[in-house]
C-alpha cells in the first residue's frame, strides 16, 4: 500500500541519521517522475518544483557528466525530447493534483531571492529564519553534482548561458520548438 511505502521511505531517511520529526528536503532531480506516488505515500509532503529556463536547463544537463541511468543527457536531441516529456508529465500532475505543486522559476529566485524564499517557506508551513538567505554557509555534508555551487551564494552567471552556444544548440532548439515552448531571449 502507499501508506506502507511512505513508512518505508521515512525509515530509510531515519537510517541516514535524520531524527524523526525533522524536516527532510529530497531534491533528487528525477522526483518529478514520482509526484503521484509521493502524493499518495506522503500526503503531507510539500512539492516545490524549481524550474530553469528550458534552454539553460537542457544545456546544463547536456554538459554535466552523470553516472549511469542518464544516457539521454549525452544527446542534444534526447535532452530536448526528455524535456518535452517532462512538460507533459508536469501538465498531467497539475491537472490531476491541482494546487499540490508550487512552481518556482529559477530566474525569479535569482533576482528576488528573499521574496521567493519566503514564499517557499510559507508553502512548507515553516517559520522564516534569516539563515535561509545564507544557505551556502551550512557546514553539513553535501553530496550532489552541484556540490561546489551549494557553497556559494546565488549567482546569475548561468542565466542565459545557452546564448553563447546558440549555433551548437540548434538541434536542441529544434526539438523544443516542436512543443511550442517559448524560448528565452
Amino acid at each position: 500500500s502507499f501508506d506502507n511505502l511512505g513508512r518505508i521511505y521515512l525509515q530509510l531517511i531515519e537510517k541516514l541519521g535524520v531524527d524523526e520529526g525533522l524536516l527532510v528536503v529530497d531534491k533528487m532531480p528525477h522526483n518529478f517522475q514520482h509526484i503521484g506516488v509521493i502524493n499518495k505515500a506522503l500526503s503531507e509532503a510539500k512539492i516545490i518544483l524549481c524550474e530553469r529556463g528550458s534552454l539553460d536547463n537542457c544545456f546544463s544537463i547536456f554538459k554535466q557528466k552523470f553516472g549511469s541511468g542518464n544516457e539521454y543527457a549525452y544527446s542534444l536531441e534526447e535532452v530536448g525530447e526528455y524535456y518535452n516529456l517532462y512538460l507533459d508529465l508536469i501538465a498531467h500532475w497539475e491537472s490531476v493534483l491541482p494546487n499540490k505543486l508550487h512552481r518556482v522559476k529559477y530566474e525569479e529566485l535569482i533576482s528576488n531571492q528573499e521574496i521567493i524564499s519566503r514564499e517557499m517557506i510559507n508553502v512548507c508551513d515553516l517559520d522564516w529564519e534569516e539563515d535561509c538567505m545564507s544557505f551556502h554557509s551550512t557546514k553539513r555534508a553535501v553530496i550532489t553534482a552541484s556540490a561546489a555551487q551549494v557553497r556559494q551564494p546565488l549567482y546569475a552567471s548561468s542565466v542565459g548561458l545557452w546564448k553563447n552556444y546558440e549555433t551548437e544548440l540548434e538541434p536542441l532548439i529544434k526539438i523544443l520548438k516542436k512543443k511550442r515552448i517559448k524560448l528565452e531571449n
